[in-house]
């Protein structure tokens, strides 16, 4: 069975802390408890860790081996639209699981107006995670549009980009 994979910090004198936020949510709704193993990752390495302090606010890990690196067979990229956070995270979460190499959040035309906004804050939370990039701006969504140009104008059937006039 897979371990959970936890990002930290850093890793020093062979341990890693978590805390705050991360240490609590780890600590009540994952239930991690002392003695128990995890991978953990700083983004350049992944080890094999056994926690051997877990408190509300403080979560510590003791390395005990460094890990093979295991590439996925193919590059993944996944341009997600901005939705609602609850789901975006969630969504977030279970592509990096599956082994996602980079996640781009995009700024839809359906996107809710306010999330943009917010997405600003949510920023360092993806951060963390070294497969989310920034989000995407609106010309970046152009350019995403099936048969769309890089100025954001969609193809004609001939290939040409099509006129902008609209009648």
């Amino acid at each position: 069975m897979a371990r959970r994979r936890f990002f930290v910090d850093g890793i020093h004198d062979g341990r890693a802390e978590l805390t705050g936020d991360q240490a609590h949510h780890l600590r009540r709704v994952l239930r991690v408890e002392a003695g128990r193993r995890y991978e953990i990752s700083d983004t350049r390495r992944v080890y094999l860790a056994e926690v051997s302090l877990s408190t509300a606010k403080r979560i510590v890990f003791d390395v005990l081996e460094e890990l093979p690196a295991r590439e996925p067979p193919i590059a993944l990229d996944l341009y997600l639209a901005l939705i609602k956070f609850d789901r975006l995270e969630l969504a977030i979460e279970k592509t990096t699981e599956l082994g996602v190499r980079r996640i781009v959040p995009v700024i839809a035309s359906r996107s809710e107006k306010g999330l943009e906004r917010a997405a600003a804050k949510r920023a360092e939370r993806w951060r963390r995670s070294p497969s989310v990039h920034p989000p995407s701006g609106p010309t970046s969504r152009a350019a995403l549009a099936p048969g769309s140009t890089a100025s954001g104008r969609h193809r004609s059937r001939g290939g040409a980009p099509a006129s902008s006039s609209r009648k």
